[in-house]
């Protein structure tokens, strides 16, 4: 699968380009590798989403840059899915199995380590009797037995806290990662090398650096696959990839030039958007289609949909800036 991905990069490089050179480049740093680069294992499988979360491999990057990813941006996404997965506790929808430490916030009973359940509407709470005070089962039987007969408003807070944790702009990077090779795979070098994408190339390099902003919302649509790559025409031109209940927004050929301030000079203070865009084709392999087009002026939203053979459905909806 590499050197098939590593062939399919080259000669899509090289079509861009005119030229006839026989390098992949990686679509994060944009270093050339040449064939060798393979057996030395610099070029290594991109898995996307990560493969931790089950993601296919749909695209070579250099081992540094995937390697960096995997221990900082990556993990930080898998951290906080596993944090998330935790919802199920407030919602009683769903499943939920983790250890958890429970602060039933009465004074006097001290916090508790245990197993906890969710399923079928049923919280089942299990406690671990060597991390806890011996005579802990008893009292929090009594607790529960007494919170049972308390009325509603009358109730203490309950905190839960999962033993893991995640940074947070990291995993908004993660994401932006994701999507953005998602977006080479399907649209190929002559899309990610254009000069919108400098930024986002940016701060994938330097993760812990605060350099673009508001490429990251969150989704209020229920009735969409988990996983889609949109071209946004209204508020304002953009690509739009939604993983889960986040969209990643990314610049379109026609989008203002620095488009993220753009977006921080409409939308100061996040809040709600509105969107209308056309759906395309989530990428299976590496395909890279916009390198085989043979002049740049010849890409627009009606072409980039016959090109997928898409019917331009419109979808609408809202989501929250952050």
């Amino acid at each position: 699968m590499r050197k098939r991905f590593f062939e399919r990069g080259v000669e899509a490089i090289n079509v861009l380009t005119g030229k006839n050179d026989a390098f992949y480049y990686c679509p994060i740093c944009t270093r050339p590798f040449s064939k060798t680069a393979l057996e030395r294992k610099e070029l290594t499988l991109e898995h996307i989403p990560p493969e931790a979360q089950g993601g296919k491999g749909i695209a070579l990057t250099c081992s540094r840059c995937n390697h960096t990813a995997g221990i900082t941006v990556d993990a930080a996404v898998f951290d906080r899915n596993k944090v998330l997965e935790i919802e199920p506790l407030v919602t009683q929808t769903g499943e939920y199995k983790g250890r958890v430490r429970l602060n039933l916030g009465e004074k006097g009973l001290e916090a508790i380590n245990c197993d906890l359940s969710v399923k079928d509407s049923f919280v089942r709470i299990y406690l671990l009797k060597d991390r806890n005070h011996p005579d802990s089962s008893e009292r929090i039987k009594d607790f529960f037995q007494r919170l049972n007969q308390t009325p509603d408003h009358e109730r203490p807070n309950i905190n839960i806290n999962t033993r893991k944790r995640y940074h947070p702009w990291h995993s908004k990077v993660g994401d932006l990662r994701t999507a953005y090779l998602l977006c080479f795979a399907s649209l190929g070098y002559r899309y990610v090398f254009d000069k919108r994408l400098v930024p986002v190339r940016n701060q994938l390099m330097r993760y812990s650096e605060k350099i673009i902003n508001g490429f990251w919302l969150q989704s209020d649509h229920t009735d969409e696959p988990d996983t889609n790559i949109y071209i946004i025409d209204k508020p304002f031109s953009a690509l739009s990839v939604r993983l889960g209940k986040v969209f990643v927004l990314l610049p379109w050929f026609d989008s203002p030039e620095d488009f993220y301030s753009y977006l921080l000079l409409e939308y100061p203070n996040g809040g709600r958007m509105n969107f209308t865009a056309s759906r395309l084709p989530w990428p299976n392999t590496l395909e890279t289609k916009f390198d085989f087009i043979k002049r740049r002026d010849e890409i627009n939203t009606q072409s980039t949909q016959q090109l997928y053979a898409t019917d331009g459905e419109k979808h609408g909806g809202t989501d929250t800036a952050s």
